[in-house]
């Protein structure tokens, strides 16, 4: 299913989810993104904020996944 990408840093996110357990740069790329915009001086909404926490939520999941 394909979900439309209401912030700009979900392509990185989606890429790395989709991505081979033996790569691991999407999943970098994706977490850098996401640290990016959370220091970034723009300022965060909450729902958008809470989107970046469940990503990263997300991304660490992956993480032990692959490590398994």
């Amino acid at each position: 299913m394909h979900q439309e990408s209401e912030f700009w840093w979900q392509p990185a996110l989606q890429s790395a989810i989709q991505e081979s357990p033996s790569v691991g740069s999407q999943i970098g790329l994706a977490k850098l993104a996401i640290l990016e915009r959370l220091v970034s001086p723009a300022e965060l909404d909450r729902k958008e904020e809470d989107a970046l926490f469940e990503a990263l939520d997300e991304l660490r999941a992956l993480e032990w996944q692959r490590l398994q």
